[in-house]
């Protein structure tokens, strides 16, 4: 039986944002049409309103608190096309405390730019994730009120951004 593999095609290069680009101009296609939806809606990236990951499984993670601006659940809790997304709302402004916690299949996350809080412990004990794209620019991630994210990571996150990336090292 062979294995699945989930294809992650958020982790835009600039050179990746230029074939990006040509894609929204019709310049170059992709011929599959699972595909083609996936690459359209995570270059897209997130809604102010949710937050999405990938798993190594394909299935739905239980985050612990959540995360929201006044409520602390989503509303909506999908997974499909090897996207899940989680749904609030009212648009997210911060991640609780733990919020990921223990998620040991999740690999990658995608957050809006419309938050500016992210608790302690979010991504503690999660050892397969490394990378986070986040929807506003360096500057932006720079502002966010991080508090003890790097405290208990089991690897270095590099977070992606509109216009650069950033590597947050783990903190014992």
């Amino acid at each position: 039986m062979s294995q699945k593999k989930y294809l992650d095609l958020a982790g835009l290069t600039a050179y990746d944002r230029k074939i990006k680009e040509w894609f929204k101009a019709g310049v170059v296609d992709i011929a599959d049409e699972a595909i083609r939806a996936l690459f359209v809606t995570v270059a897209e990236g997130p809604a102010d309103n949710e937050i999405w990951y990938t798993t190594t499984t394909g299935e739905k993670i239980n985050p612990i608190n959540g995360a929201s601006n006044s409520i602390n659940s989503f509303t909506s809790h999908i997974y499909e096309n090897n996207l899940g997304k989680l749904i609030y709302n009212e648009n997210v402004t911060y991640i609780s405390p733990g919020g990921f916690q223990g998620q040991h299949d999740l690999t990658t996350c995608y957050l809006p730019s419309s938050i500016t809080e992210i608790y302690d412990y979010v991504f503690y004990d999660c050892p397969l994730l490394d990378k986070v794209y986040y929807n506003g620019t360096v500057e932006m991630w720079n502002n966010i009120e991080l508090n003890a994210i790097a405290v208990g990571l089991s690897n270095s996150i590099t977070v992606y951004c509109i216009d650069g990336k950033i590597t947050i090292q783990p903190v014992n």
